[in-house]
């Protein structure tokens, strides 16, 4: 028997976006979340003293033929709880709680799809990935059809726009600015080396000799020297010869 304060979904589709939990004609509130787990909300009770109710009705009052026929179904019908009971017993769905008590439960034929999903969402809750979007498909054994990061380096090359675009006709400043357009490029793993570029720039416009001098120095323990070399940025690479090795 199945928890009536719960709902069980197979082949759904949920998307979760901001604060919300959407999937078919339903929507649940984040904030309203008071428990997420993986296993299954079923009763597994079995019920006593209704079977022993039964079976003293069944020995009780009647011939023998019947007792031994109200005894088989008893039997029958206890059979098949303890079958319907092993089968449901290792469910391994995901179970969301909410705070009126109703759980929302949904299916998978794949257990370690679910264990990846329930990780998926508890760091979504907690906050420890930062995820705009995460689109998850229950349809068979299941699949993470799409994560969006609410990714800061839109910030970032934002930042980077704006620097790129100051009208400066400084031959380092437009050497800095192509070695910068370099790593926006990648893929960013080069976080720490766009973020120095940026301050350089900006400590050049300032005309900051001795924080240049130690971003240079930073540009010459992380080899951007040898990619000065490559892209011929040579107003770039006499600067830092000039700041970092002079006397």
């Amino acid at each position: 028997m199945i928890n009536s304060t719960m709902k069980r979904f197979k082949n759904s589709m949920i998307h979760i976006n901001k604060n919300t939990i959407k999937w078919e004609d339903n929507m649940i509130q984040i904030p309203n979340i008071s428990r997420i787990w993986v296993g299954n909300c079923f009763k597994n009770q079995l019920p006593v003293y209704l079977y022993i109710i039964l079976l003293f009705i069944a020995l009780s009052g009647f011939n023998q033929a019947v007792r031994i026929v109200l005894l088989v179904i008893l039997i029958t019908c206890l059979l098949g709880w303890i079958t319907w009971y092993m089968k449901r017993k290792d469910i391994k769905d995901i179970n969301i709680e909410i705070n009126t008590g109703m759980i929302f439960s949904f299916a998978s034929n794949n257990e370690d799809f679910t264990q990846q999903v329930y990780e998926l969402m508890i760091d979504y809750l907690t906050k420890k990935e930062v995820y705009s979007e995460i689109n998850i498909d229950f349809n068979g054994d299941g699949k993470i059809d799409e994560i969006t990061l609410a990714v800061e380096e839109k910030t970032i090359i934002k930042e980077i726009i704006n620097v790129q675009s100051v009208k400066e006709t400084s031959p380092l400043i437009i050497d800095l600015q192509k070695l910068l357009a370099k790593y926006t490029e990648k893929s960013s793993d080069d976080k720490d080396v766009l973020e120095l570029i940026e301050n350089t720039i900006m400590l050049t416009q300032l005309s900051d000799n001795e924080g240049i001098k130690q971003s240079f120095g930073e540009f010459i323990k992380k080899g951007l020297i040898n990619d000065c070399n490559e892209l011929g940025l040579y107003s770039l690479v006499e600067a830092i010869r000039k700041a970092v090795y002079s006397a």
